[in-house]
């Protein structure tokens, strides 16, 4: 009776945090175990708890955070290739079949290149990330090409009179997607 009176009373603070353990879960993952500063297996134990559940709750939010951001970065090529879809469709004919052909495409080949992206921020956490391609750019280039499209789509007006030349260094594809972003959101809320 000693014996089992002994070991029930050491494996209290065990038991405690199990029941802690327990309730935590995916809306609760602030919560941690009381750590009961004594110094022995008991208090590693739960300091170690912890920290698991520290390195867990930072999984889970990058975890949330890419969900989103992936989300976010693929509604923006879907939107335009339903937008060329749908005026094609409105108008009965299309207005320029060969137009809309290399404006889908070209949006399907951002969706490709984005989904390659999204990918390799997915393995993170697996090894040492490839460098983006960095190389001269000519960024009037890049405005002026993605400022034709929103053009061609006639739904506002734009003005390329204050674009001049300059030139950076950067991945060329990763600016492309900035500025097509920018000038979305800028014919979005025109």
């Amino acid at each position: 009776v000693l014996i089992w009176w002994l070991t029930g009373r050491t494996l209290r603070p065990v038991e405690k945090m199990r029941r802690e353990m327990a309730e935590i879960t995916g809306t609760n993952l602030g919560r941690r175990v009381a750590e009961p500063a004594t110094g022995d297996e008991i208090d590693r134990l739960s300091h170690t708890m912890n920290e698991t559940l520290d390195r867990l709750e930072g999984a889970i939010r990058r975890q949330q955070r890419f969900v989103a951001d992936a989300s976010h970065e693929l509604r923006t090529p879907l939107t335009r290739i339903r937008g060329e879809l749908e005026l094609d469709l409105a108008h009965g004919e299309p207005v320029d079949p060969a137009a809309t052909e290399r404006s889908v495409l070209d949006e399907t080949l951002n969706l490709q290149q984005l989904v390659d992206d999204l990918l390799q921020l997915a393995r993170i956490d697996d090894g040492p990330l490839v460098e983006p391609t960095s190389g001269p750019v000519d960024l009037d280039d890049v405005v002026l090409r993605e400022a034709r499209r929103i053009r061609e789509r006639g739904r506002v007006n734009v003005d390329l009179r204050g674009v001049s030349a300059a030139q950076t260094i950067g991945d060329a594809q990763q600016l492309a997607r900035a500025t097509r972003n920018l000038l979305d959101n800028a014919e979005r809320h025109a």
